[in-house]
């Protein structure tokens, strides 16, 4: 008897794009419908209204950076205290306003920078996804196979001088990024076809 692979739950998003009606469009258009979002701000109404802005272009807004202030890192006291107060209300508002998660630079596999390079350690290129020295087809396959449920996304494109930025979108409004979500997509959909 055959074992029938399970399809995967993972998708195509990006990060650094604000909820700009160009830059949601932008997406859509290519297929994109998760996103890790930029927010001025961890005010429950703020959050709400960059989820919603998201949403009414069908793009699911699950989540957005947060940095830590100096004094929790550096152990300073008594700005530490404060900075961690208002740490934990941004995490509460986050919560409440719907949204999945906040990152910080920690390890948390919630997005894959999925991405391809030529060379290694200290000394590469980034590359199109499918020219450089690792198997983006193998991968994809693993992450099915593990059954990853969240974001495969593009983290730097090549840039190209025909490739203008698009002057009211984000920088990665654009050819290059168009192709990574692209390529991802029919990653997923192939992996997903095996059986």
């Amino acid at each position: 008897m055959t074992e029938t692979k399970k399809k995967a739950g993972m998708h195509v998003g990006v990060q650094g794009m604000e909820t700009s009606k160009v830059d949601l469009q932008f997406l859509t258009r290519h297929g994109v419908t998760h996103m890790n979002g930029g927010v001025e701000d961890y005010e429950v109404e703020i959050l709400v209204r960059h989820r919603e802005e998201a949403a009414a272009e069908g793009v699911s807004f699950e989540a957005t950076h947060i940095g830590l202030d100096r004094s929790i890192t550096l152990a300073i006291d008594p700005e530490r205290d404060r900075a961690i107060d208002e740490l934990c209300q941004s995490i509460e508002n986050a919560g409440r306003a719907g949204i999945r998660a906040l990152f910080y630079n920690f390890c948390i596999l919630d997005h894959v920078h999925f991405r391809n390079i030529r060379g290694g350690l200290h000394n590469f290129q980034e590359v199109w996804p499918d020219e450089g020295d690792v198997d983006m087809y193998k991968l994809a396959q693993i992450f099915r196979d593990v059954e990853y449920p969240y974001m495969l996304m593009p983290d730097h494109a090549p840039g190209h001088p025909d490739d203008a930025r698009h002057p009211e979108g984000s920088f990665r409004v654009g050819q290059a990024w168009a192709f990574q979500f692209g390529y991802i997509i029919a990653l997923i959909q192939a992996v997903n076809a095996q059986s």
